[in-house]
């Protein structure tokens, strides 16, 4: 009877366990029945395209909302709820400007800048998609991202060239952001992305 007890939770956490296909799928039907007025389309597991009418296209990727279903099936509900708002967001704004005021320094380590040059060089998107960061040490680099309420999106140089801005100028105006103090409700926003993001 034990056996059969152990047997039915593993089967059950088994099932919980959805693959990259059948979660990019459930993540693309919630973000279509939250942005109804753009196509959402699976490119490939863990990957997205939005699109309007007029021809505007934003790429979605689920890498992280994956990672972390992984680690807790059982708040996929949650997870996805949390990740559609960020990727809303997004694709709502995502041929807006900068806000020079939201530009935040996360350091990451070499190995991370590896794994996205790859994701990049797999998902045929070479030169399409350069993220700014420079060295700050021999073991970790600076990427420049901006950060909002519900999303932080890291920088491409096209985002600098739509904004007037060079990389000179972007750890002055990341280093006067960390140096304004947060509200209370913004504060305990950053804190619970701190796990994903290593602050500078």
């Amino acid at each position: 009877m034990l056996l059969t007890c152990v047997s039915a939770l593993v089967g059950c956490r088994q099932r919980e366990l959805l693959s990259p296909a059948r979660f990019t799928q459930h993540f693309a039907k919630q973000l279509g029945q939250a942005i109804p007025d753009r196509t959402v389309t699976v490119l490939r597991d863990l990957e997205l395209r939005t699109s309007t009418r007029e021809g505007h296209e934003t790429r979605v990727f689920l890498d992280n909302a994956y990672n972390e279903f992984k680690r807790d099936p059982a708040s996929i509900d949650v997870i996805v709820t949390r990740f559609v708002a960020s990727a809303m967001e997004t694709v709502v704004t995502g041929g807006s400007l900068v806000q020079r005021n939201r530009i935040i320094p996360v350091i990451k380590d070499r190995a991370w800048l590896e794994g996205i040059r790859s994701t990049i060089h797999e998902r045929g998107m070479a030169g399409k998609t350069a993220q700014v960061w420079e060295d700050y040490n021999e073991e970790l680099v600076i990427f420049y991202a901006e950060d909002s309420p519900k999303n932080i999106r890291y920088l491409t140089e096209g985002d600098l060239r739509g904004a007037g801005l060079t990389k000179a100028d972007l750890r002055p105006l990341a280093n006067s952001k960390l140096a304004r103090p947060a509200a209370g409700n913004r504060a305990a926003g950053e804190r619970r992305r701190v796990h994903d993001h290593r602050r500078w």
